[in-house]
């Protein structure tokens, strides 16, 4: 099914992309920004999958299997929900969360730093 999807890398994607459920492919390039939100929602994330720098929308990856190496968007203007995951070693979350940060169920590596700016709750 994602044979012929593809994104321009430095592309922005104007609206919700919704991805839930996928098996993500090796190679596959997101858009360097999404302008709605971005639902990963249990997905299997490949190595090296390189997310949007900015998700204008909420993030949804409850659920998913996050690689090592994974960098979150700098950005997130809507919540952050990344319930019942396992967070590997050395992510960073992302600098500003424009609404809620949604971390309950998740194994939580040692020394993770929350973002600089929450705009709603965390939940823990």
């Amino acid at each position: 099914a994602f044979d012929a999807l593809f994104f321009v890398t430095g592309g922005i994607f104007p609206g919700w992309l919704d991805l839930r459920g996928c098996t993500l492919p090796e190679g596959l390039v997101l858009p360097q920004t999404v302008g709605g939100s971005l639902d990963l929602s249990g997905c299997t994330l490949p190595e090296g999958i390189a997310l949007p720098q900015t998700v204008g929308g909420w993030l949804d990856l409850i659920g998913c299997t996050l690689p090592e190496g994974l960098v979150l968007p700098q950005t997130v203007g809507g919540s952050l929900y990344l319930r019942g995951c396992t967070l590997p070693e050395g992510l960073a979350l992302p600098q500003t969360v424009g609404g809620w940060l949604d971390l309950r169920g998740c194994t939580l590596p040692e020394g993770l730093a929350l973002p600089q700016t929450v705009g709603g709750r965390i939940y823990r």
